[in-house]
């Protein structure tokens, strides 16, 4: 869950609060409803888990993303796995294969090559 990185967090000083629980230390950010904590190991510094919520008609929904697979790249650190929780249900594993620092991206690389609503139609079949 990234709903703020951790240079907006730098911006939000006044807004957060920290904490200890066991070996990590916890960022919270309460903001316009939406709550997310950070994380932090005390001995490592690394960020390794985002929980997130937010509220709405009355319901909670919490959101989780584990950050494992530490490594750097190019002189900076970065997790190379990212484990995501939506409910309390595991929804995806990610892993990264490639990361490029400092690429000289264009507008176009953002715009798939293909369509992916662009499928052939399947004939309509007319007897009931």
């Amino acid at each position: 869950m990234r709903l703020y990185s951790p240079l907006v967090l730098r911006d939000k000083l006044g807004s957060l609060s920290l904490e200890t629980q066991g070996e990590f230390r916890v960022i919270t950010l309460f903001e316009q409803g939406v709550r997310a904590d950070y994380f932090i190991n005390s001995a490592t510094s690394r960020i390794e888990k985002v929980v997130g919520s937010l509220a709405m008609n009355g319901i909670e929904m919490q959101f989780r993303t584990e950050y494992s697979n530490f490594a750097f790249r190019d002189g900076v650190l970065v997790h190379l796995k990212e484990n995501k929780f939506a409910g309390g249900v595991n929804t995806a594993v990610l892993q990264l294969r490639q990361i490029t620092l400092d690429a000289d991206l264009e507008e176009a690389d953002f715009i798939p090559d293909h369509d992916q609503f662009d499928r052939p139609r399947q004939p309509k079949n007319d007897v009931i």
